[in-house]
C-alpha cells in the first residue's frame, strides 16, 4: 500500500488528499499496486 501512497503522492496531490485515501485504501485488500492507485484515483477525483 506504500508503494501506491508514493505514487499518487507523485502525481501531486496534497497530504490532506491522501490522508482520506489511504483510510479508504487500507480497509480493501489489493492483489496488485496498480489495482491501489486506481482506486486512489478514483476516490481523490470523486
Amino acid at each position: 500500500m506504500q508503494e501506491a501512497m508514493l505514487a499518487l503522492e507523485a502525481l501531486g496531490y496534497s497530504k490532506r488528499e491522501l490522508a482520506k485515501v489511504e483510510k479508504t485504501l487500507n480497509k480493501n485488500k489489493y492483489d496488485s499496486v496498480d489495482e491501489a492507485v486506481k482506486a486512489g484515483l478514483q476516490l481523490v477525483v470523486s
